[in-house]
């Protein structure tokens, strides 16, 4: 074959593929409007702050922290009575009795039985405030985000906030993390960003999620999209679904990281399983099944 019909054969060959790229291209846009069209969005605004109420974390494991109570106490009596329920009226009564001997975890406890069982109410309220006055660090919290973040009313709100500065002493990730949103609504930026920097620290999720809104919003310091990004990212992969929704968000549209709309998929799946009802609108928004799985991806 001549050099000249060889030449003339490649060229052919460059021109079909060119033609089949861009029957390709006209494909994917159809497939990319189904699922909605990838392109740089807008830039993502984030809330200042996205505190969530830690109470209800401790219901799942409490019958473990009343039975290792029990061990500790060596009150065998009640943690047979554990197998009936931990709402037994006798089991609280005990609890009770060893409280007002001045066992400060018990009356958190019988705080934390009343709560689990009844919600936010005075009675609960109580108990917590009386084991926050003995110094337990895990009731000054709690009693301080009943009273700040629940509505519990008739608590003198100085009185609890000095009782989370207690926590916060006690260097509680929880209470740091709750402190900052006080001082945030104060105006106190540059206070509640040390706080949630320090909660972060100390390996909370919730905090470094909060740690990357600060940061996308400049609280307490300047405006920082890669290190928002960077911050859900960690939270997200420490299982946060507010971080797995916002990180998505990020991925989308390019917002301190670079753009993939396939791992913006992917973690607002994620945080769709987790029930976060923002990324399941999301994903349905788009025309994408919140628990399907992408090509490639592992399910």
């Amino acid at each position: 074959m001549s050099d000249e019909s060889t030449s003339s054969h490649y060229g052919w060959i460059a021109v079909w593929a060119c033609v089949a790229a861009g029957i390709a291209g006209f494909l994917l846009t159809g497939w990319s409007e189904r699922i909605g069209p990838y392109e740089m969005t807008a830039v993502p605004e984030f809330p200042a702050i996205d505190y969530r109420q830690r109470w209800k974390d401790g219901e799942e494991g409490f019958r473990e922290v009343l039975s290792q109570f029990f061990i500790e106490r060596s009150e065998l009596e009640l943690l047979n009575r554990l197998d009936t329920s931990v709402h037994d009226a006798g089991l609280i009564s005990s609890l009770m009795r060893l409280a007002e001997d001045g066992d400060a975890v018990a009356a958190r406890l019988v705080g934390c039985c009343i709560l689990y069982r009844d919600g936010v109410v005075p009675g609960a309220g109580e108990w917590l405030y009386r084991s926050a006055l003995l110094g337990d660090t895990e009731a000054e919290f709690l009693i301080s985000e009943l009273v700040l973040m629940g509505g519990l009313p008739d608590f003198d709100c100085d009185e609890i906030i000095r009782m989370l500065s207690w926590a916060v002493a006690a260097e509680s990730a929880n209470a740091r993390e709750l402190m900052a949103s006080v001082r945030l609504d104060e105006g106190n930026s540059v206070e509640a960003r040390m706080l949630m920097e320090a909660a972060a620290d100390q390996g909370s999720r919730d905090g470094i999620y909060q740690l990357g809104l600060f940061s996308a919003n400049g609280i307490g310091g300047v405006k920082d999209p890669v290190n928002a990004a960077r911050w859900f990212r960690i939270a997200a992969e420490r299982g946060n679904s507010a971080a797995m929704y916002s990180y998505g968000r990020c991925l989308e549209s390019g917002y301190g990281i670079g753009i993939s709309f396939s791992q913006a998929c992917r973690w607002n799946r994620c945080a769709a399983a987790y029930g976060y009802a923002a990324a399941t609108a999301w994903c349905r928004s788009r025309g994408i099944d919140p628990a399907a799985v992408m090509p490639g991806q592992k399910g």
